[in-house]
């Protein structure tokens, strides 16, 4: 048997440290999995060499809505957003197929990356007057899905940002899937889920299907 050069034990060294280095990152991954699941404080990362390395960022699909203080002011008010909702009549709206190649979604914009669409947020008082309460808001508005629709998967990378849809006119057979985990609207309930995942949406009933949308940075840690 050959006795084994410096060289080679070098790299055998190295590359047993490489799959204690991971191992330990993925212990860490799954506690850090775990205690959010349990509602326990996160471990802290782990420390190679003496110094924090780069982890995997793993974000979820859905969110719990309980999460987020804003979610209950806005399900309290819900049927107020929906009264100025059903005032527009469908008038100000306009078709996302142009620019985001979604056939069958249709937008009515009061904030978008920041900005106050000051004409649409005049015929919707109470439902601004909301929305500009919730902090950290980038975008939003309602949010239309015709009848018999089913949308293309896209992606909207924001970063630190996530979709909540407050429902307001959902009928049956509509739902939103990521990856394979699928979820329904519910009228005057908030659905929050990931900006940056691959996703489709169907409306495969006989009437539209409306939310308030509303796009909200959040601190990068909390998207673990």
């Amino acid at each position: 048997m050959a006795p084994i050069q410096a060289a080679d034990m070098i790299k055998i060294l190295l590359k047993t440290w490489e799959l204690l280095a991971w191992m330990e990152i993925l212990q860490y991954v799954v506690s850090t999995v775990f205690a959010r699941f349990l509602g326990q404080p996160q471990p802290q990362p782990p420390q190679l060499f003496g110094s924090p390395k780069p982890l995997p960022t793993i974000r979820y699909s859905f969110y719990p809505s309980s999460e987020y203080a804003f979610v209950d002011l806005v399900e309290a008010n819900w049927r107020l957003v929906l009264s100025e909702l059903r005032r527009l009549e469908n008038k100000g709206f306009f078709s996302w197929e142009e620019e985001l190649l979604r056939e069958g979604s249709d937008l009515f914009e009061l904030y978008v990356h920041g900005i106050k669409i000051e004409e649409n947020c005049r015929l919707c008082p109470e439902t601004t007057h909301l929305i500009e309460r919730i902090p950290n808001l980038v975008s939003a508005g309602f949010l239309l899905l015709a009848p018999s629709t089913h949308t293309a998967s896209s992606t909207e990378p924001i970063d630190d940002c996530l979709h909540c849809h407050l429902g307001l006119i959902t009928p049956n057979q509509c739902g939103v899937q990521i990856e394979e985990i699928c979820q329904t609207w519910r009228e005057g309930r908030c659905l929050i889920f990931d900006n940056t995942a691959q996703y489709q949406m169907w409306n495969w009933s006989d009437r539209p299907r409306v939310v308030l949308l509303i796009d909200f940075k959040v601190p990068a840690e909390l998207l673990l």
